[in-house]
């Protein structure tokens, strides 16, 4: 690179004293972005949102790379990233110097299996990109999320992984390039029969019953109908 890039990666995952996928995501995208010769600023919007959020946002400003990490919600964006989007909008509106981000990523996670599934919530951050005057990049949207940490080690995700990996190097790429033309989604999924992932699923919601005092017909009442 002929001079250093600055990157932030805003981590917006709504789980509060566990692991979380876009946390890890957001840790393996800094190995990839570091190792290239580009300084990375590290946000998570849930800690940035309660203590000093337009610090962040300055750091945000001044990025030349803006990438959103998040997992997918009601098939869009969970709502404390919605809401952080819009105070970074009114933080840009106030500053007298027009935005000087000029690129905008995204990696979306959901705990389905089809990637596509994600589309729409990259459409979303897409449309904010548009409407704070900053370009956007591409979206990395990743299918079967749950597996990420509990299967991060299993050979099966060997090709995930490097699938995800070779994204965010794209993204590194791309900040050095103006590429021609509008820039793909990518799309990443274990490589895990369908079949077997649901009924792992099944079991990890009776565990979740069985922990909270519930038996397996309790997932199927229907108390408002």
């Amino acid at each position: 690179m002929n001079s250093a890039k600055t990157v932030s990666l805003i981590a917006a995952s709504p789980k509060v004293g566990e692991a979380a996928v876009s946390d890890w995501l957001s840790d393996r995208a800094k190995k990839v972005f570091s190792g290239g010769g580009v300084l990375v600023h590290q946000i998570n919007v849930r800690q940035s949102a309660a203590h000093r959020p337009e610090d962040d946002f300055e750091r945000m400003r001044l990025s030349d790379a803006l990438i959103f990490i998040f997992p997918l919600y009601f098939f869009c964006l969970p709502g404390l990233l919605i809401r952080y989007l819009q105070d970074f909008e009114a933080y840009l509106a106030a500053r007298e110097a027009a935005p000087t981000v000029p690129r905008v990523f995204c990696a979306v996670n959901c705990g389905f299996p089809e990637p596509g599934i994600n589309e729409e919530a990259v459409r979303v951050v897409k449309s904010f990109s548009e409407k704070i005057g900053a370009s956007f990049g591409f979206g990395l949207m990743i299918g079967g999320g749950g597996m990420l940490l509990p299967a991060q080690e299993a050979p099966f995700m060997k090709k995930t992984l490097s699938a995800i990996d070779a994204a965010f190097e794209r993204m590194r790429t791309d900040l050095t390039a103006d590429p021609a033309g509008e820039t793909a989604n990518l799309e990443v999924k274990a490589a895990f029969p369908r079949r077997l992932y649901f009924a792992a699923a099944s079991l990890d919601w009776i565990s979740s019953a069985k922990k909270n005092g519930l038996k397996k017909r309790d997932l199927y009442a229907r108390p408002y109908v």
